[in-house]
């Protein structure tokens, strides 16, 4: 109900090679409905100005090839140009001979391809090795250059889904993707929204203004592009053309378009912190979405970036922080004096062939360092293994905590035979503190700060339902758009902050408050009629309130916006169960098994249901179902 685990988008990121590493808060993007009232002078001190649209004047990667050829088919065959493609477009790196994996004893899966289109199967064993079901999904998008991995995206009419499987090139082998317990995992289900999807896609078609419901192309542009590094292009074509050079004469500050090194270090290092930083939480700021940053932009002007101590940890693996961070923290960064960007060794535009990386960025080494600082005889430097690469002592890869097959270079730039083979004492310690990133917090407004703590907050603590938390993220929350002696109620009618909105009903829900949660909720569904966070909210306060008609109302609306929902079909089982329509209850029970086979409990209800209904048969076919699932609970025999 509150914000999804970030951990779904480290699934992708890491999986579809993005240098990044763990983090644990989901992200928003939110394009509210409606602007708020002046408030007066009161509203002035409490509330967030809205901040002015951005920019939108694209053109798309393929207007700059006409000019700029060969850096265009350069970045086309670079991991970020191809960072999304459809599965016919994607060059194909994964093995579909041994396509069968088996993670547990009764489950497998397999993938296949046949030309345009690729299909995950999910098969279920019972006992004796016998096919119990197979479910199969074609999968439409492929994320990730695979220079790492791959993750896969199944669209039901605009709705994006992850398909558990993923492709792990470091190995050159299929397993489950990151987060994905053997025995115990979403299946199809597990929902893609901007959050995951804005660090791969290049820009999205969107249904309204959800941020996870898109049209038909979903893609504007699907992979990254030019203009994610140097800005909205129509002006600059425009500029460029003939008629226009007529027309704006040389005058170059006629031209909008961003050179990236030309700008101060913070907004040149923002373009690049945009997708290779996320922190533990990454919150979108008030009035702002994923998709809104702008090169030009500090990444605080779209983002609020909540960090902890980075380092290794006890057993020789990454802590759960990205490459920016360990970077910001090495010796070479911060006596650079912002000298030392990412594009100080990384080209945006391509990347160096496995046969030429040593000595690539050797040399941009060199750029800073004298060949005889190295203290390694040079014979030694040349070893195989080595070849005379600085990074392979320097900067190793060493595996992710928590994501498998997946090594990623360390970027604390250690010394050699010091720091690099010695855990960080601070990155091991369970920490529960956060800072803002950059000191960001002593340039943005309070309310902005406080704001983003409640949304990360309020995400722990719905995810362990802790009280403690919920009142902490609502300490925070409330700082946002209230004053002391303010009615909330009141101040709730005037909000236009729909991810506020939503932790702030959580939050109220699970400190008991049922009714503020639907106040909060409420508002939500005014701004956005389509959240399903709002809407699962309503619904389950009306069942809890014996309000079947209200109940029934939120739940036909939910099946609309997504009718892929297990959870909403087997609450629509509760609402025609408490209407007293057992062949209705069961017929949305037989929906809700049709999605996902697997849920026990209510196969279990349904084969007792199917008994009090008279219908032996199908009471007998749910039972032996359940048997060789292996797990056949007790029949109610009354």
């Amino acid at each position: 109900m509150a914000l999804r685990p970030r951990s779904v988008v480290v699934t992708l990121l890491v999986v579809s090679g993005v240098a990044v590493a763990v983090v644990a808060v989901a992200r928003y993007r939110s394009t509210p409905a409606s602007r708020p009232r002046d408030l007066g002078s009161r509203a002035k001190t409490s509330t967030l100005p809205r901040p002015a649209p951005r920019d939108d004047s694209y053109v798309g990667s393929q207007a700059c090839a006409d000019c700029h050829k060969q850096i265009f088919h350069q970045f086309s065959a670079s991991p970020m140009g191809q960072s999304m493609a459809t599965v016919d477009q994607a060059v194909q790196i994964e093995d579909y001979e041994s396509n069968v994996i088996e993670p547990s004893k009764k489950r497998r899966y397999k993938m296949t391809r046949d030309g345009k289109h690729a299909t995950h199967y999910e098969i279920m064993l019972d006992e004796d090795g016998e096919l119990l079901f197979e479910h199969g999904e074609v999968v439409r998008f492929v994320l990730g250059s695979g220079r790492r991995g791959r993750s896969y995206l199944i669209n039901r009419d605009g709705l994006l889904f992850q398909s558990p499987i993923g492709w792990y090139s470091q190995l050159g082998h299929w397993d489950l993707s990151p987060g994905y317990a053997p025995h115990n995992h979403p299946r199809f289900s597990r929902q893609i929204d901007d959050g995951c999807l804005y660090c791969h896609a290049g820009r999205m078609n969107y249904q309204g203004t959800a941020d996870n419901h898109y049209a038909e192309p979903v893609f504007a542009e699907i992979a990254i592009g030019c203009e994610r590094c140097h800005g909205p292009g129509e002006r600059h074509v425009q500029l460029k053309s003939a008629a226009a050079l007529k027309l704006a004469g040389s005058d170059p500050f006629s031209d909008p378009i961003i050179n990236p090194k030309k700008l101060d270090p913070s907004k040149r290092d923002s373009v690049c912190f945009q997708c290779h930083l996320l922190g533990q939480s990454l919150i979108t700021r008030y009035g702002r979405g994923f998709f809104d940053f702008r090169p030009g932009d500090d990444l605080e002007d779209v983002f609020v970036v909540l960090s902890q101590e980075i380092g290794a940890e006890s057993d020789g693996t990454l802590a759960p922080a990205t490459q920016i961070e360990q970077m910001r923290a090495s010796r070479c960064y911060q006596a650079a004096d912002g000298a030392l960007g990412c594009t100080s060794c990384h080209n945006a535009h391509s990347t160096p062939i496995v046969e030429q990386r040593a000595e690539y960025y050797r040399l941009r080494c060199l750029a800073c360092h004298e060949t005889n600082d190295c203290k390694l005889d040079l014979n030694e430097r040349e070893l195989a293994s080595a070849n005379n690469s600085c990074i392979h002592c320097h900067m190793p890869a060493l595996p992710v905590r928590g994501i498998p097959h997946t090594a990623l270079t360390d970027h604390r730039i250690l010394r050699h035979g010091r720091e690099s083979d010695q855990p960080s004492e601070r990155g091991s310690e369970k920490r529960t503190d956060v800072t803002v990133f950059d000191h960001a917090d002593e340039r943005l407004p309070r309310a902005e700060i406080d704001r983003a703590k409640g949304i990360a907050l309020m995400t722990k603590a719905w995810r362990r339902r802790g009280d403690d938390l919920a009142a902490r993220a609502l300490s925070h929350l409330l700082k946002v758009w209230t004053a002391p002696g303010d009615d909330v109620t009141e101040r709730l009618a005037e909000v236009d902050d729909v991810p506020f909105l939503e932790e702030l009903g959580a939050g109220y829900m699970l400190l008991g408050n049922s009714d503020l949660a639907v106040e909060c909720w409420s508002r939500v569904l005014k701004l956005d009629p389509r959240s399903e966070t709002a809407l699962k909210g309503v619904a389950k306060v009306a069942e809890e309130r014996q309000d079947l008609q209200a109940f029934g109302e939120h739940l036909e609306k939910l099946v609309e916006v997504n009718p892929w929902s297990d959870e909403v079909f087997s609450l629509r089982v509760k609402h025609r169960f408490y209407s007293k329509d057992l062949p209705g209850a069961a017929r949305e029970a037989e929906r809700a098994l049709e999605i996902n086979p697997t849920l026990v409990e209510l196969r279990s209800w349904l084969a007792n249901t199917y008994r009090e209904l008279g219908d032996e048969e199908r009471a007998k076919q749910q039972l032996e179902f359940l048997k060789k699932l292996g797990n056949a609970p007790p029949v109610n025999d009354d």
